[in-house]
């Protein structure tokens, strides 16, 4: 159970730092606007490597779960090691090749993977709740505690709901290429209180867990100074993570600067060289190609000699 902690902890943090990348994926331009051609050709090219990178990834899963099939079973060990590698690379290049253009066979392996998946996953909690069944904390109202298989059937059992509450907006996004048209005015001006499709806002979930990582966290220390840097540390984070976007500043109605920081330790610069003053006249004289006047040219060239006094 120990070493199933900092995992998970591990995890949490990673979903962390992906809370930044979902916000900022929730600002790229709508589906509408397809009059500016070089916006859609970035979209396709971006897409088309999204494509690859799924395929990639698809096709290094499968043949992971091969080769854990294959070490399953005893009868496999008898084969050639080699023609065995080289026979999976074959199919790691197929599927990936045939994975990279064709939006229908990533489905179906999506689909596939995830079918494979639901046994392991349910048999891994089911283990673990049946292990930790005596220490959780049970509500009054429940006198029999549920297996989280069921609570997730429950939950699942109404997929339309739970769709609709991630593409509900909870903050305001600050949109990049907003539309214009003033058919869509009013929905970029009310994200936060319609649906949008094209979001992906499960701020409810992130914070929940959040908030259980960071009573995890506080729970185990009990010195007061000790449990002060840890709220800290997690509020520190907690404001890089929370994005305060202002609707009013989009389309050019506010002016946007960066305030600099602080100069810390500025002072007059400090003159290091070891030319004297006279070394540096003959060095820009020699430079520029000027003459070196002597006093008696000075006094000879002056205008003041010349004035006369009437």
């Amino acid at each position: 159970m120990k070493r199933k902690i900092p995992l998970w902890d591990s995890f949490l943090e990673l979903r962390i730092k992906l809370q930044r990348a979902t916000i900022t994926c929730n600002c790229l331009p709508t589906s509408t606007i397809s009059d500016d051609n070089e916006l859609r050709e970035v979209i396709d090219e971006n897409a088309k490597l999204f494509r690859k990178t799924l395929a990639l990834l698809l096709a290094i899963e499968n043949r992971r779960s091969n080769k854990r099939v294959h070490e399953d079973d005893n009868d496999e060990e008898e084969l050639n090691e080699k023609n065995n590698f080289t026979e999976t690379t074959e199919i790691f290049k197929k599927i990936s090749k045939r994975l990279k253009y064709d939006e229908q066979a990533i489905d179906e392996q999506l689909n596939k993977t995830y079918e494979c998946f639901i046994p392991e996953r349910d048999a891994v909690i089911q283990k673990w709740f049946e292990r930790t069944r005596g220490f959780t904390k049970q509500n009054k109202t429940n006198l029999v505690e549920q297996s989280p298989l069921v609570q997730i059937k429950e939950i699942m059992s109404l997929p339309d709901r739970l769709i609709k509450r991630t593409q509900t907006s909870r903050i305001d996004y600050d949109l990049i290429c907003p539309p214009s048209s003033p058919n869509h005015s009013e929905t970029s001006n009310n994200l936060t209180t319609k649906l949008n499709s094209e979001l992906f806002d499960d701020g409810d979930f992130y914070h929940q867990l959040l908030r259980e990582y960071i009573e995890r966290k506080t729970s185990s220390i009990t010195d007061p100074e000790q449990i002060s840097k840890h709220w800290a540390q997690l509020r520190k984070l907690r404001n890089k993570l929370k994005k305060n976007l202002d609707t009013k500043a989009s389309k050019d109605r506010k002016i946007r600067y960066n305030v600099h920081k602080k100069l810390i330790n500025y002072m007059a610069p400090i003159d290091r060289c070891s030319f004297t003053d006279e070394a540096k006249t003959d060095l820009f004289s020699s430079l520029f190609g000027t003459n070196k006047l002597t006093t008696v040219d000075i006094k000879q060239t002056s205008p003041v000699n010349d004035i006369r006094i009437i």
